[in-house]
């Protein structure tokens, strides 16, 4: 056949695939690799003749780009990490180095052309591998990722393509061999999920999956050898890496599940902490952490950029690809922080503790410019196709992505991909099923309500938090066909809000699980509400839904506190608390909740003026009230002021000394802080105990003072305690506490 006839009849075939919704989102899989020997001959036939790649991507622009791709799907990885010598043997002919720049630039222009990203690269051949996806050599390294995940957090949902790409995301940036990043680029740009979706698919049917091409059956066959090879005990045994994430309003640090603890480094301090958990970062936010895996130092690199960014709805972090001048995010809103004042648009970002800014970026319409003293950058985002949620949820699910909403809640379709201006968009619930239509506006976003959604599934009067799962649909030739652009939402349809502690809704809810809950109770009139007696920040609430238990955590509502500790560990407490701290405490923070936006902090005497105008809470650092004068933390709401606690050092004292008398046992304590009160408990060997308690501030004391002892204070912070026994001799123990 005569070379251009058959690129010709090529570059329809690339074209066409790559016009649908359904198509891999990598370019060397548009069409199967059986089709690159010929593509190949074809090719190196009219270098022969005068055309040079360059020419070659223009006159037959998609076949020649997916035949670089190919190429290097087949070959990278494979004994060589080299880009051009591979693009050489593929014309026949190894380009020189302006050649190579000609030939990027004609590969960028083809890539813009049929709306794939071109921008934003280190170095010139990235973009080649981003449309590569996962080459053969390291589809191993991705596979045994992904094996990784599964036996660390399990699978999740088919359902919501959001939690398919959020546990794709987590697998590869947690589980690649340390120097493996090529793999990881294609995925994490991937919004679809593409290859956890194949992975699901392997683990539901493998025949299948081997069925659909050449591609997915090597993927099911390395699965396969590398889960026979390896065992599942040995995945888990792997040791999985930290990373950042935004939760609470606050950067936190999300310890993946495993046995034991994980101990990091961030600077002169060490932490064993618990895996599974999250750990909010301590003040001031360190600019990375280190811990050592395999033997080997690894590191994550934290507050080391003038911003940092999250995706809004999950809280994973976004790593920007960047230029000179502007940064490439794959999201059309992001929350963008830093550890300095800065401002977007000329506007500032909002203080949401102590050394942190925050602001909310929409990119949908147009890049944004952040600037700070010392940088400025432009943020462009990438227009997607997916679905989103956006407004206030009730509540979050516990150990999974996702949240309960109420039917005020919107649902944002962002359609890039999408021509018609009209979008039909699934819903289903159960054995219900509707198609409803949402249009477009100028920047391919359209909008739908909740509760439009559940009114015409008629369950907007239910009275059971319910699961919908939306998919986007596309027209086909007049048929509608479903994409792969699904999501699934817990909706509370006659959810009305919280009025004190009680849930608000038509009727209680029949599907409610008490043994799944905790701190959530029937009230009097059989309404749910919030154990009112208080002491937790969160509690758990239980539903039964699709025959599956569902448990999401609900914020008290009113004020609370609650210390974090650095090992992770979190308590509640009592208002006017007294928290006892060593020297190895203080890089622990004290987390305030109010509801009241207007509320003031006054902390070690120093007021902080409306902390809760942006977020519901503000972590106080304990390393502020390090050697203060005044310990205590108070919360102002108008004339009302409220103690919140207050904070005491552990210290060893600064003198003891301790006699006997022939009628008892004298000991002297000074202290290197002021003394606020003494508890003294001692115990002779006949089991004789003697407690008491002494008081020197306004604080009342919880237990009288025996007659048998004294303690008296002097003006230079010492206490002297006299004790008085019968046989002070055969005195066994004794405890003073000075506070």
């Amino acid at each position: 056949m005569d070379p251009q006839v058959l690129l010709r009849t090529k570059d329809f075939l690339v074209s066409r695939t790559q016009k649908t919704l359904n198509a891999p989102p990598f370019l060397a899989l548009a069409i199967e690799l059986s089709h690159l020997p010929d593509t190949r001959i074809a090719l190196q036939a009219l270098v022969k003749t005068g055309f040079t790649p360059q020419k070659l991507l223009q006159k037959f622009p998609n076949v020649t780009a997916w035949a670089i791709c190919a190429s290097l799907l087949e070959n990278y990885g494979q004994g060589t990490q080299e880009i051009w010598p591979l693009i050489g043997r593929l014309f026949g002919k190894d380009p020189s180095l302006p050649a190579r720049t000609e030939i990027v630039a004609s590969f960028k222009s083809v890539c813009r052309k049929i709306g794939l990203v071109t921008d934003g690269f280190d170095r010139n051949v990235d973009v080649f591998l981003i449309h590569v996806g996962v080459a053969r050599g390291q589809l191993g390294h991705v596979a045994k990722a992904f094996l990784q995940q599964e036996a660390a957090n399990g699978l999740p949902s088919s359902d919501d393509v959001v939690q398919l790409n959020r546990w794709e995301d987590d697998a590869v940036l947690t589980f690649l061999p340390v120097g493996v990043h090529v793999p990881e680029r294609p995925i994490l740009h991937d919004e679809t999920a593409w290859m956890a979706a194949l992975f699901l698919k392997w683990r539901v049917n493998p025949t299948e999956l081997r069925e659909r091409s050449t591609f997915a059956a090597e993927f099911a066959d390395t699965l396969e050898k590398i889960e026979k090879d390896v065992g599942r005990s040995n995945l888990l045994a792997s040791q999985p890496s930290p990373r950042l994430i935004w939760l609470d309003g606050r950067p936190q640090l999300q310890v993946p599940a495993g046995a034991g603890r994980l101990q990091v480094n961030i600077g002169a301090q060490t932490l064993r902490l618990k895996r599974g958990q999250t750990w909010p970062l301590p003040n001031p936010l360190p600019t990375e952490l280190t811990w050592v895996t395999d033997g080997e130092y690894r590191h994550l690199p934290l507050y080391n950029a003038s911003f940092v960014i999250f995706e809004p709805e999950d809280g994973r972090q976004l790593v920007p690809r960047k230029g000179t001048n502007e940064w490439i995010v794959q999201t059309s809103v992001a929350t963008v922080t830093s550890t300095q004042e800065f401002k977007v648009g000329g506007v500032p970002a909002d203080l949401f503790g102590p050394d942190l800014y925050v602001a909310q970026v929409s990119l949908r319409e147009n890049p944004v410019e952040l600037r700070s003293s010392n940088h400025g950058v432009v943020l462009r985002g990438s227009k997607r196709t997916r679905i989103s949620i956006e407004g206030i949820p009730i509540a979050v699910q516990s150990g999974r992505a996702g949240s309960l909403w109420s039917g005020d809640a919107d649902i944002v379709l962002e359609a890039a991909l999408y021509t018609d201006r009209l979008v039909t968009l699934k819903a289903e619930c159960g054995d219900q099923s509707e198609l409803i239509q949402c249009k477009l506006d100028e920047n391919d976003i359209g909008r739908l309500s909740v509760g439009k959604i559940l009114e015409s599934l008629g369950l907007d009067q239910t009275g059971n938090p319910i699961r919908v799962v939306l998919t986007m649909l596309r027209d086909a030739d007049g048929q509608l066909i479903e994409t792969r652009i699904r999501r699934e939402i817990f909706v509370w349809p006659t959810y009305a809000g919280l009025d004190g502690v009680t849930f608000l809704c038509a009727m209680p809810p029949s599907n409610f699980m008490e043994a799944s809950s905790k701190h959530v109770l029937h009230d009097a009139s059989g309404n749910l509400c919030l154990d009112r007696r208080g002491g937790y920040d969160k509690a758990l609430v239980g539903f039964e839904i699709d025959s599956e238990p569902r448990q999401f955590l609900v914020d008290w509502p009113e004020i609370s506190i609650v210390l974090e500790r650095t090992n992770g560990t979190r308590e509640p407490l009592m208002f006017g608390s007294a928290v006892i701290l060593g020297l190895d405490d203080w890089n622990s923070s004290l987390v305030v909740r109010s509801p009241d936006r207007r509320a003031t902090l006054t902390i070690a005497g120093r007021p902080l003026e409306r902390p809760f105008a942006n977020t519901g809470s503000w972590a106080i650092p304990l390393r502020q009230l390090y050697q203060a004068h005044d310990n205590h933390i108070y919360l102002l709401n108008g004339a009302a002021r409220t103690l919140l606690a207050r904070i005491e050092t552990v210290a060893a004292p600064k003198e003891l000394a301790v006699n006997h008398r022939a009628d008892g046992v004298t000991a002297r304590i000074c202290a290197p802080f002021s003394i606020g009160g003494v508890l003294l408990v001692a115990e002779d060997e006949d089991g004789e105990v003697v407690s008491s308690e002494f008081s020197y501030d306004h604080f009342p004391t919880d237990m009288s003072a025996d007659p048998k002892v004294s303690a008296k204070k002097s003006a230079d912070d010492s206490v002297t305690i006299l004790l008085l026994l019968q046989n002070p001799k055969v005195l066994v123990c004794y405890d003073a506490e000075v506070i």
